[in-house]
């Protein structure tokens, strides 16, 4: 049998801009009846996602090789948080540039995953029901129609009346490919490109 996991090629923060989101994250208040992920850089990593999927583990370095010269052509690339998503997975937006778009689709036009993902596929056994159908929909919905809005996950909750003093701007050079989990999170990086 295969052995599929769900991935996440993503773009991956300075360790600057790591500590500022971390510490939004660990601002929000989880309710009671669910399971809090707090993004610390360690166990819930900060990313932006570009591309989710499943894949067979002996295709990862196939996939990091596709992706390098993709990354060596929009990297070091500058981005701006500049609003705030409040919902059950609440976020920071990420002001879309075309040099952003533009890298998205260069990755998702380059990278053929499958959408076939199950439970046993991710890092976590206690992955929701809609957290495998956001991944096994993740390009139908959101690459398909262009229509997907890249943002950063600060994690699982109620932000309240956080103060983020927006906007927040970055420069990113490093990308990876990392194993989904709990919150269709970033549990555990499986390689990582510096540009």
């Amino acid at each position: 049998m295969e052995n599929k996991i769900a991935i996440d090629i993503v773009l991956l923060l300075s360790n600057e801009t790591n500590d500022i989101i971390c510490d939004f994250s660990k601002k929000i208040v989880t309710p009671k009846d669910l399971k809090p992920y707090v993004l610390d850089n360690i166990n819930y990593i900060p990313h932006i996602s570009l591309l989710m999927g499943v894949v067979t583990s002996d295709k990862l370095n196939l996939v990091k090789e596709k992706i390098k010269p993709i990354l060596n052509k929009y990297l070091p690339l500058e981005i701006t948080f500049d609003g705030l998503i409040k919902n059950k997975f609440p976020g920071l937006e990420i002001k879309k540039t075309k040099e952003l778009v533009n890298l998205q689709k260069d990755i998702a036009e380059a990278i053929h995953l499958d959408y076939d993902a199950t439970r046993d596929m991710f890092f976590d056994a206690d992955i929701s029901d809609q957290g495998i159908e956001w991944i096994n929909k993740f390009r139908e919905n959101n690459i398909n129609d262009g229509k997907y809005n890249i943002h950063i996950t600060l994690g699982l909750g109620d932000i309240g009346s956080l103060d983020f003093n927006l906007p927040i701007k970055t420069t990113i050079n490093t990308a990876a490919v990392c194993h989904i989990g709990y919150g269709c999170s970033c549990r555990k990086i499986l390689a990582k490109i510096v540009v």
